[in-house]
């Protein structure tokens, strides 16, 4: 078995789709009989780090620059006692510690969709930014990983079209995915037709104004419509999604569910009956897959980038990133439900054949801990 070490900036639950992904695969790490370490940003005193059954070792990040010498000390002292470490990230600290920390262990680099910038048309000043950062630092550390790890084929074109690296072969797409919660529902109901649920990071980045617009489009002379979103964010971004419900005169159709996370989170997304993302752009999705597991078939953009698997597997809809492309998947949805009986079994089934965090661990043993 090996001692494995993982560092991230942080692994707060809020953050996202990252932060889960390290956390959910440690824990099976550690079932597997691997001792794994969590390198973070995050404050020691954070309820997430204290209670987590994954050894964490944690440098507040606002302690700015004596956490920054500490975090890289760290490295240096004690990188040499693991197997592997996997990075997760980019544009932040720890790339930085590891080049300066200059480790002699195998390491491997997962950027989570950080190189396929998604506002790069819209913040050409940001991007040209990145561009300088990657050729100054981030370059270094990919090129000298042992692999670089997608989760999608878009993912993957995107980034290297953006980002290249001296030696693409290094770079693979591997199997990415939630744990099954075994909490799923493959039957349909009558209200799943007008049942519809977002979960995630309430941020401009997930379109949710475009997904208000299209639900008070295709469900505003519905009575029995419902709209859950349960996620977290800026109290101002959200005070101005609440004003957007009352100008479209949905405010009534609209739940404002909040943070969900364990049971409540997979009991929510097995009871909606169709989970929706016009994301502008998503790397992976977690929520997506989550949902797929519970039985729940997804509407998405073609942004999403494992939208392919879900056209592959009759588990959803695809549609364009447009209020009139998401209107049209959504009245197709509320009138096409009694001509698709097996659509919960199909979401069901496309989380088990596409998406399994098992399958990660198990890639990650069969390639870089086999001696």
């Amino acid at each position: 078995m090996a001692n494995i070490l993982r560092i991230i900036d942080s692994i707060d639950p809020k953050n996202g789709g990252p932060s889960y992904s390290v956390r959910e695969s440690s824990k099976l790490m550690n079932e597997r009989g691997h001792q794994v370490t969590i390198l973070t940003n995050d404050s020691p005193h954070s309820d997430f780090v204290k209670n987590s059954p994954i050894h964490m070792v944690a440098f507040d990040r606002k302690q700015s620059l004596s956490s920054r010498i500490n975090f890289t000390r760290w490295i240096q002292n004690n990188a040499h006692k693991y197997d592997l470490c996997l990075i997760h990230g980019v544009w932040q600290w720890p790339t930085i510690a590891w080049l300066l920390a200059k480790p002699a262990i195998p390491f491997i680099v997962m950027p989570h969709g950080s190189l396929d910038v998604w506002d790069k048309e819209i913040r050409p000043t940001k991007m040209l930014a990145k561009k300088l950062y990657w050729y100054a630092i981030e370059k270094h550390l990919y090129d000298k990983a042992d692999a670089c790890y997608f989760t999608s084929t878009q993912e993957q074109t995107n980034s290297l079209k953006n980002f290249p690296l001296k030696d693409n072969q290094k770079t693979k797409i591997i199997p990415y995915g939630p744990n099954d919660s075994k909490i799923y529902r493959t039957q349909v109901d009558i209200s799943d037709s007008t049942s519809i649920g977002y979960l995630g990071r309430i941020h401009p980045k997930k379109g949710i104004e475009l997904l208000l617009e299209s639900f008070s489009n295709a469900f505003h002379d519905n009575p029995n419509a419902t709209l859950k979103i349960a996620g977290s964010g800026p109290a101002d971004y959200i005070s101005r999604l609440k004003d957007l419900t009352k100008k479209n005169r949905i405010e009534s159709k609209v739940k404002w569910v909040g943070e969900l996370s364990g049971k409540d989170k997979y009991n929510f997304l097995c009871n909606i009956g169709l989970f929706v993302l016009p994301s502008y752009q998503e790397n992976f999705g977690i929520a997506v897959a989550e949902a797929l597991s519970c039985g729940t078939p997804c509407l998405v953009s073609n942004h999403v980038n494992i939208h392919p698997q879900i056209t592959k597997n009759k588990a959803g809809l695809v549609r364009n990133r447009t209020v009139d492309d998401f209107t049209q998947g959504l009245i197709h949805w509320k009138k096409s439900l009694d001509a698709e009986p097996n659509i919960r079994l199909h979401a069901r089934t496309c989380y088990l054949s596409e998406f399994s965090l098992v399958e990660y661990v198990k890639h990650i043993e069969e390639h870089h801990l086999t001696k």
